[in-house]
């Protein structure tokens, strides 16, 4: 799956805590290496500017293969799901309404929307199709 330049690099953003908004913590590069490996991926920061490196790992990430084709592969629905954690809330009290502004202003371009469901997790849904990613059962 390919996503607009703009919208990974918005995301990268969002994942280094380098947003306007500051509902993200801002990660350093080992930091980065944690969270990556947090969402089930070997990827680790080479020291290279953060947000690039990251929107890198990003465009690496959608090039996995997907068990269903109109949604990203599972990796990424764990980075999301993992950046939206409510036990990482910043500035903000959960349900973290501000951070799913702002993953929602990056990620709707691409024809998707992030929302929480009834678990308190963060979910992926295809806007024209309603469809919901998950890596297991639709929540």
């Amino acid at each position: 799956m390919k996503w607009k330049a703009s919208t990974t690099e918005q995301v990268a953003e969002l994942i280094c805590g380098d947003n306007t908004e500051g509902y993200f913590r801002y990660l350093t590069g080992p930091n980065l290496t944690r969270f990556f490996r947090d969402a089930d991926t070997d990827f680790v920061h080479d020291g290279s500017t953060r947000r690039f490196w990251v929107a890198d790992v990003l465009h690496k990430i959608l090039d996995f293969p997907s068990s269903n084709p109109l949604m990203p592969p599972d990796a990424m629905l764990r980075v999301i799901r993992l950046l939206m954690d409510n036990e990482d809330a910043f500035n903000e009290k959960p349900p973290r309404l501000n951070a799913l502004m702002a993953i929602n202003g990056a990620i709707k371009r691409e024809g998707f929307e992030a929302f929480f469901a009834d678990d308190d997790q963060c979910y992926l849904r295809h806007c024209r199709t309603g469809a919901i990613g998950n890596e297991s059962a639709s929540p």
